[in-house]
């Protein structure tokens, strides 16, 4: 049986602020593809925040810890591994994946992952995967599963973007703190400042 849980309005209005702010300066960034060998899938879109902005913006050590110690009681933030924002746009292809092999994790660890939506502007039509069980797009919403079910990404239909802030905490022995992901590219911020809420982003 698949086990996750789901978190609504996870983040209070004081942090969602200081979140959309962030995205009015936000850099995008081409990303690894979902399936590493497979060339003819395109390359993610992400945007990289900071552990300062992670910490002190959106406050997500506060705001996260009692959730990954509801779902493993031997959780907490001190576990943090990667944390990244997916960009989901309309027609983007994703073929389902998990972000490790259950048999590489030894019988005390643990690897979670921690995924919340972040784009105010969604309209319920993309979403993920876990598994069998669909869970739509929901602005605020917070998802805490194991890295080793399986899940995939549903794009949205429309030009508003899928965003994500992803998050994933594990005991592993090999493991070595915080890290990101190795990018590949680097965009101008134009892109995101039109797509992101699928409008164009009042000047300040």
């Amino acid at each position: 049986m698949t086990n996750y849980n789901i978190v609504d309005d996870v983040f209070p209005e004081s942090v969602l602020d200081k979140i959309d702010k962030f995205w009015r300066q936000a850099s995008l960034k081409v990303g690894q593809r979902e399936m590493f060998l497979d060339l003819e899938s395109p390359p993610m879109l992400m945007v990289q925040p900071t552990i300062t902005n992670l910490i002190s913006d959106f406050e997500a050590d506060v705001y996260l810890k009692s959730h990954l110690k509801k779902f493993n009681s031997n959780a907490s933030f001190r576990h943090l591994e990667r944390f990244y924002i997916n960009v989901g746009l309309k027609n983007n292809k994703y073929q389902g994946h998990s972000d490790i092999d259950k048999s590489d994790l030894k019988e005390e660890e643990f690897y979670i992952v921690a995924l919340i939506f972040l784009n105010p502007k969604c309209n319920g039509d993309s979403g993920i995967f876990i598994d069998k069980d669909y869970i739509e797009d929901k602005y605020n919403r917070l998802i805490v599963f194991n890295g080793f079910d399986w899940h995939k990404v549903v794009p949205p239909k429309d030009n508003f973007v899928r965003l994500t802030l992803y998050c994933n905490f594990s005991n592993r022995k090999n493991s070595s703190g915080p890290k990101t992901r190795n990018f590949i590219n680097s965009k101008t911020n134009k892109f995101m400042q039109t797509n992101t809420y699928g409008r164009e982003q009042d000047e300040k």
